[in-house]
């Protein structure tokens, strides 16, 4: 029941400028702008409705917009735990093919390195010997 209220008190916006602005008897005292006495009813009524229809089109547009959105989210999907081992063992294959790679990389570059440093102490102890 509050709920009702509050969805049909949203449709009504109030603007202090549409109130304002059609005004046409504003009280003076003290030589201050005070209340307003008269408004005009008709100048009212089109500002106030006019009003009323952005804020109702913006929320039409918006609401499209998450419809648009939100039309292929599955909130009610089953979780599927075989198809997401699939894709996990696929990701670690991939992984696992990347690694496998690496480590002959750097095994290749460790092999290459002691025979560098074989051939370095090498060098080292031929200048000894002389």
């Amino acid at each position: 029941m509050i709920s009702g209220f509050y969805d049909d008190d949203a449709y009504m916006p109030y603007c202090a400028l549409v109130h304002d602005s059609t005004c046409l008897v504003w009280d003076r005292s003290c030589g201050a702008k005070g209340n307003c006495w008269l408004y005009n009813k008709d100048s009212f009524r089109i500002r106030f409705f006019s009003l009323l229809a952005v804020f109702c089109l913006f929320s039409s547009l918006l609401d499209m917009k998450v419809w648009h959105l939100g039309k292929n989210v599955d909130m009610y999907k089953d979780y599927d735990e075989n198809e997401y081992i699939r894709k996990e063992k696929k990701r670690l294959r991939k992984k696992n093919i990347y690694m496998r790679e690496e480590d002959k990389n750097m095994r290749e570059e460790a092999k290459d390195m002691s025979e560098e440093d074989k051939d370095m102490r090498e060098g080292m102890f031929q200048k000894e010997d002389n």
